[in-house]
């Protein structure tokens, strides 16, 4: 990040730029910024909304809440509410075999069922609904309650972000490498 954006972002929250302690907090609020001046008009419009830290901490929060924010603009929910509506309408259209082979005492009816000699869900289907319970009968009573779709919704958002702050952690961690071998 550029010396002006420090500088700007100190002079808003009242930080020492020459302090040590203020200047890590002003790089780790920077890092991983891709819109600097959207930053700073939040942290600007936002500042007053934490009355009870120091300024210090109050940064801190202010970058995570903003980052959390743009992370959340990013979610993929259409993908999730696509996929998660195809397969509560899987699961709907087997709710009846699935609901016998429960009856009848099968250990798997996700995994037994069968269509035309072939699995009826792939295994990627069957983490999904194991996500939301590994009961099955749990995952029929929550289909009949309407909440089986909402509930893969979260599940697909869930599994995204902790995809992408394993990531973010990697890159951190590789420039933290590469910063403190200088050649």
């Amino acid at each position: 990040m550029g010396t002006l954006a420090k500088t700007r972002l100190a002079n808003i929250m009242g930080l020492d730029i020459e302090s040590i302690q203020h200047s890590v907090v002003i790089e780790e609020a920077l890092y991983s910024v891709n819109d600097v001046e959207d930053f700073i008009e939040y942290i600007r419009a936002n500042r007053g909304s934490i009355a009870y830290e120091g300024k210090t901490a109050k940064l801190d929060i202010l970058a995570s809440r903003y980052k959390k924010m743009k992370r959340d603009e990013l979610l993929p929910h259409d993908k999730a509410s696509g996929y998660a509506g195809k397969l509560v309408a899987k699961v709907e259209m087997a709710k009846a075999t699935l609901k016998n082979a429960i009856a009848d005492g099968v250990p798997t009816p996700f995994s037994s069922l069968q269509a035309d000699g072939e699995r009826f869900f792939f295994n990627d289907e069957l983490r999904a609904l194991a996500g939301v319970s590994k009961n099955p009968s749990v995952i029929i009573e929550t289909l009949e309650r309407g909440e089986l779709e909402e509930k893969l919704e979260e599940l697909f958002i869930a599994l995204y972000i902790k995809r992408v702050e394993r990531a973010e952690t990697g890159s951190r961690e590789a420039m933290k490498l590469a910063e403190a071998v200088k050649f």
